[in-house]
């Protein structure tokens, strides 16, 4: 499982994209173009991924090089995932 947050400012336009990744949804294919092109278009990212994978991810994504991304983990957010309860 994975979310996408999408932030608008006043007027409307998206600001912010902010994708929080589960334990696999950060290794699909086109997740890393999906970060990618946000950035292009002048938008904030932030990725956030689990502990264990943010070495990886940043591995995965190092050759695009675009401004105004941010990789982070579950554990400098401040977040605790928990299981789902059904």
């Amino acid at each position: 499982m994975w979310c996408l947050i999408t932030i608008k400012g006043s007027e409307g336009r998206t600001k912010e994209y902010d994708f929080i990744e589960g334990d696999d949804s950060w290794k699909r294919t086109d997740a890393a173009v999906e970060y990618a092109q946000a950035a292009l278009e002048l938008i904030k990212v932030v990725v956030i991924v689990p502990d264990l994978a943010l070495p990886e991810l940043l591995l995965l994504v190092r050759d695009y090089r675009v401004e105004g991304m941010r990789i982070s983990d579950y554990s400098a957010m401040g977040l605790l995932p928990l299981p789902l309860i059904r």
